[in-house]
């Protein structure tokens, strides 16, 4: 079957020649881990340290027939970043428009500007067109009015007083902070919508200050919650403006916490990938980011004269492609290590990224790293790798692909044999003449440089192999093959 090509013991298992016998891939670059997974029932507390200073709490109501007036400013529903105006006919006075930073409740807001005297004082609208109204930014038009005498108004209220204390804490009652690790600078993950485990696409973020305890840790304090930012945690009502279902309850929001990984941690976590494929069938092409020479982007507008938009850089499997392209354009025993590819412009993420060492590391634990000079150059890779380093057979690619193509060569000597010769004194001595013809065109492929893929051979034995089949046919032939150079020791003696 197909999927089995890349099986390296499929051919001894089923005795049918492989087509494909290595995984060209790449592997991607991980800059943030994280160190406590998604987790529910978590609560937001206020914390002891003074409110931030300035009336900025408005507080509106009013009557409705002679009751509290209802549903209030629920229907609105209201949202930071809206702007709400106080309007007095007599005497004549606007206040506002103020700029919606938090809504607590559907009669409680935050506003970023300072609030008016009058109105942290308590004002009482009752005359005949007096309104409240909620606007959205840049919009003529109310999106929503409370207007004395429509309907059944008959009166306002609004009323302005300080800032409440930070919602800077967070605490969960099965969360294991201590446990995971956490540590100021790590950073606070919360969906849009706090109770919605499967809100990820949309979250909010807030850098860890410091853990108290396992089940509770602080954010740092950047102040109260503004228009465009959620400076606090979530509390009130949701920022989302999640039509139903808006308040944020208690035990109920969901949280993960993430860590930005240090360069060193970087390519530790790649390393931890490549060494997990443990294979000399598998190539892991670094970096993950390339700009492919002259790829269009038909989805962006053209440019001057109709010319097509280049594309964004790419992924990094389009290194993969090259080394595939190498592999195929080249003879079997050419090494590639500081060998350049072509159709590549620049490298991200790779040379101006990560120190020499750093790159070194990456590349002696089985990562087939590309490099580039400066951005004019020709990317080349450090060390032509597999996954698997632990020995030179098994980890320089020239001698896998190499050793491969010696033995597809091989089984194209000995396939025409199966099936229409018979086991006789003849057949194994026209298979072993068969073997050495097949060692001398392997030598006499000489390329300059890099010598032919077969330094020398012989055949060992040809036999009949009654021991494990009647019908089987046992050939060995040892080999000596070329190795890529590596290394050259200069010693001046003087």
């Amino acid at each position: 079957m197909a999927e089995n090509y890349a099986d390296p013991t499929y051919v001894l298992d089923n005795g049918i020649r492989q087509k494909f016998r290595m995984i060209l891939g790449a592997v991607e670059l991980t800059t943030q881990e994280y160190v406590t997974a998604e987790t529910g029932g978590a609560t937001t507390q206020q914390i002891t340290a003074p409110a931030p200073t300035g009336n900025k709490t408005l507080t509106v109501g009013g009557t409705d027939g002679g009751g509290a007036l209802a549903p209030g400013y629920a229907a609105l529903p209201m949202v930071p970043g809206q702007l709400i105006t106080i309007t007095q006919v007599a005497p004549p006075a606007v206040y506002g428009p103020y700029t919606i930073a938090q809504v607590n409740t559907d009669a409680i807001l935050e506003t970023e500007e300072v609030l008016d005297p009058a109105i942290v004082g308590g004002l009482t609208l009752s005359g005949a067109g007096d309104k409240i109204e909620v606007f959205n930014s840049g919009v003529a038009l109310p999106i929503s009015t409370h207007e004395v005498g429509v309907a059944t108004v008959t009166a306002l209220t609004a009323a302005g007083a300080a800032l409440d204390k930070l919602f800077n804490i967070l605490s969960c009652p099965t969360a294991t902070f201590l446990d995971d690790g956490i540590i100021p600078g790590d950073v606070l993950q919360i969906p849009l919508d706090p109770e919605s485990a499967v809100s990820w696409v949309d979250y909010q973020s807030w850098v860890v200050s410091s853990v108290s305890s396992q089940t509770r840790l602080t954010i740092v304090n950047n102040g109260t919650n503004t228009s465009t930012v959620a400076n606090e945690l979530p509390h009130g009502i949701k920022r989302s403006g999640t039509p139903t279902d808006r308040e944020v309850t208690a035990g109920q929001v969901y949280f993960r916490v993430q860590r930005n990984m240090t360069k060193a941690e970087q390519v530790t976590y790649m390393l931890e990938i490549a060494q997990s494929f443990d294979s000399k069938r598998v190539v892991l092409a670094y970096p993950d980011e390339v700009d492919v020479v002259d790829l269009p982007d038909g989805s962006k507008d053209r440019g001057g004269l109709l010319t097509p938009t280049l594309a964004d850089p790419q992924p990094g499997y389009y290194l993969a492609c090259c080394i595939g392209g190498q592999t195929a354009g080249n003879p079997s025993q050419q090494g590639f290590t500081n060998k350049t590819i072509n159709g590549i412009d620049r490298l991200y993420n790779s040379s101006e990224y990560f120190t020499e060492p750093q790159l070194t590391d990456l590349s002696n634990g089985g990562v087939y790293v590309f490099v580039q000079d400066n951005v004019d150059a020709l990317p080349y890779t450090i060390h032509e790798v597999t996954t698997n380093v632990l020995a030179l057979e098994t980890g320089e690619y020239m001698f896998v692909k190499n050793f491969d193509f010696i033995a597809m060569t091989f089984l194209d000597t000995i396939f025409p044999f199966i099936g229409k010769w018979n086991i006789h004194d003849d057949t194994l001595r026209f298979i072993k003449k068969a073997l050495y013809a097949t060692i001398a065109n392997l030598q006499s492929r000489y390329v300059a440089r890099i010598g032919p893929p077969l330094l020398s051979a012989t055949v060992d034995s040809v036999f009949q192999a009654t021991n494990l089949s009647a019908d089987r046919v046992e050939a060995y032939v040892g080999v000596r093959m070329p190795m890529t150079l590596n290394i050259i020791g200069l010693h001046l003696v003087a």
